[in-house]
């Protein structure tokens, strides 16, 4: 029997895609989502992941510019950090996409929602990855979960990235951290 990293024919259950208010399911095969709608029925020996109503979104692109260069004729200022991209913080993209939202004043839940699509889709526009790039049914099965129900959640939790697949394979999972309020 293949390992949980190798299965090829998949059922992720109950996640809430793209800050959707019902959960639905996704059939992944070959590496590709071949089915995405809730009450899928999972075939034989298909594994099914609980997504337990958490946030599926596809994979974030940090698409940054550098305005430095702008600002420093021509003689940049180095990241000098020991960080390979993002000398602030732990290069998480959604500390940039709070920023964003702070910077700019944009702080209603409307645009709150809304800002995850600025590190996905609208970054993929500009990248121009194509119609291969989001959660749909014939593309690569490239997503993350987060561990909230929406974005707003995600960012005011600093939620962590609980599962991260590329081609349908999971390259990593990470254990949500324990909160406890002592009043």
């Amino acid at each position: 029997m293949k390992n949980e990293r190798n299965k090829s024919v998949m059922i992720i259950r109950n996640v809430l895609i793209e800050n959707a208010a019902q959960p639905a399911d996704i059939r992944i095969d070959n590496g590709c989502f071949r089915e995405i709608r809730a009450g899928l029925i999972p075939g034989e020996n298909e594994e099914v992941v609980d997504g337990e109503n958490h946030l599926l979104l596809p994979p974030f692109i940090e698409s940054h510019i550098h305005l430095d260069t702008c600002l420093t004729a021509g003689n940049p200022c180095w990241n000098e950090s020991g960080t390979p991209f993002y000398p602030l913080g732990t290069g998480n993209v959604m500390d940039v996409v709070m920023l964003g939202l702070h910077v700019c004043q944009m702080l209603g839940y409307r645009e709150i929602m809304k800002s995850y699509e600025r590190v996905t889709t609208h970054a993929a526009k500009t990248l121009h990855l194509g119609s291969s790039y989001g959660i749909r049914v014939g593309n690569p099965a490239d997503f993350i979960i987060l561990d909230a129900p929406n974005f707003q959640e995600a960012l005011n939790r600093h939620a962590a990235v609980l599962y991260s697949y590329r081609r349908g394979r999971k390259l990593a999972k990470t254990r949500p951290a324990v909160r406890a309020l002592s009043f």
